[in-house]
């Protein structure tokens, strides 16, 4: 994050909330991923100007859990072997990474709780994606390491107030971040990556995260996708779990058309590529 004063959004009950922004070189890479006429090496000319993001970008292609078929030693090679899109969805992927950096948050609680459930969120995301068809998997890896960005981004605005909801029972949570933040995480999420320039797509699902999913297509099965990885991830040791109930899981599976053996075997390929911290 720099240094620069945070954007200002409006809460319930009109309540101002400040959410933190980004370092001005990567809100400069994100604005330009938005322009649909930008051109692959203009992309690749800004991110290279952020030697600890670009680090950060082949860190994440070359991890376990993306699912590469082989290591990617540079941009250049990421751009030929990935294509435009999916090095997008990396730098993406490196920001959101970057943010988990924040180290113990209160006296039994660290910020690496966060980061490995959003972490085996998207590995598992991305393997049952592979089942379901029709959707990106590395758009899905994404999707789960993004949808509780929103827990980030209230450390960063009130420490103190994130530590007071952290003892509630997984039904009371949403109630408690409304009371201390005005809004939960997937509102403060999703109102944080509208601001970083995060695409649309992305935004949406973060805000439904929590939400029954009652429509079709090709969006509606990303967000099950989504759900369904959240409840396999808390289950596991380690993991971040506050705020569902692992309990979700079968009914999230029968609603993809997914055996309770398959998600099983899911389950068991992400702890390898995602050993418990």
């Amino acid at each position: 994050m720099d240094d620069t004063p945070s954007a200002v959004a409006t809460g319930a009950g009109g309540r101002p909330r400040r959410l933190p922004t980004l370092e001005v070189a990567t809100s400069q890479l994100m604005i330009y991923l938005r322009d649909p006429d930008v051109s692959d090496q203009r992309v690749l000319s800004l991110l290279q100007l952020d030697v600890a993001l670009s680090s950060t970008v082949l860190a994440v292609a070359n991890s376990p859990f993306y699912g590469l078929p082989r290591r990617v030693e540079s941009l250049h090679q990421a751009l030929r072997v990935l294509g435009f899109n999916a090095l997008c969805n990396l730098i993406y992927a490196a920001t959101i990474q970057r943010l988990f950096r924040q180290g113990r948050i209160c006296s039994g609680f660290d910020a690496k709780c966060l980061w490995y459930h959003a972490s085996t969120t998207a590995a598992a995301a991305r393997r049952l994606a592979l089942h379901v068809g029709g959707i990106d998997p590395q758009q899905a890896f994404l999707a789960g390491l993004l949808h509780d960005i929103g827990h980030i981004v209230e450390i960063q605005m009130d420490r103190e107030a994130y530590c007071s909801v952290l003892g509630q029972a997984p039904e009371a949570w949403l109630l408690a971040e409304r009371g201390a933040f005005g809004e939960d995480h997937t509102r403060i999420g999703a109102d944080a990556l509208r601001l970083w320039r995060f695409p649309d797509w992305a935004v949406e699902l973060v805000a439904s995260h929590h939400t029954p999913v009652v429509d079709a297509g090709p969006e509606a099965a990303l967000l099950r996708v989504c759900q369904l990885a959240d409840s396999l991830s808390a289950g596991l040791p380690g993991s971040f779990e506050r705020d569902l109930s692992p309990e979700l899981l079968g009914s999230r599976a029968a609603a993809l058309g997914l055996t309770e053996a398959l998600v099983e075997t899911v389950r068991a390929q992400v702890l390898l590529e995602c050993p418990v911290i």
